[in-house]
């Protein structure tokens, strides 16, 4: 058996730390973050953020993915974090339903360190010139 713990930062950084998670062998296990969220004292500051997922045990011992959903209007996304991630390098794929879409990338440092980030965006087959990011360290 493997306990997760998952940690929110809402956007000026302040933690929530959930219930942790207990994971048999081979069991899939879903956990509402916005259930959670709810039964804060200030669910309002989470409703935006990251998540940290952390455990102790094998290499690739979990597999995480964030799945979110917008019921009402047919939307989903499904991120899966790199396992074993040897690289700087993320990737993402993004398309458009109709002229009405929009997106967003949201980009952490989730590290104590000050590091730049490189966004290279591609649109409609013209790679517009890499913009540089700083982003600030502080994750304790």
């Amino acid at each position: 058996m493997l306990t997760a713990s998952c940690t929110l930062f809402a956007l000026d950084g302040s933690p929530l730390a959930l219930p942790d998670v207990l994971l048999q062998p081979f069991q899939n296990k879903a956990v509402s973050l916005k259930a959670l969220t709810s039964q804060s004292s200030d669910p309002v500051r989470f409703q935006e953020g990251s998540v940290q997922v952390t455990f102790t045990g094998p290499s690739m011992g979990i597999g995480a993915q964030l799945t979110i959903a917008d019921v009402v209007h047919g939307v989903s996304f499904d991120m899966e974090p790199p396992m074993g991630l040897a690289s700087a390098r993320l990737e993402g794929l993004w398309w458009s339903i109709d002229q009405n879409t929009s997106g967003e990338v949201m980009i952490s440092n989730t590290s104590a360190l000050n590091v730049n980030a490189n966004l290279t965006l591609e649109w409609k087959g013209t790679a517009y010139p890499p913009r540089a990011i700083p982003l600030g360290g502080g994750c304790r």
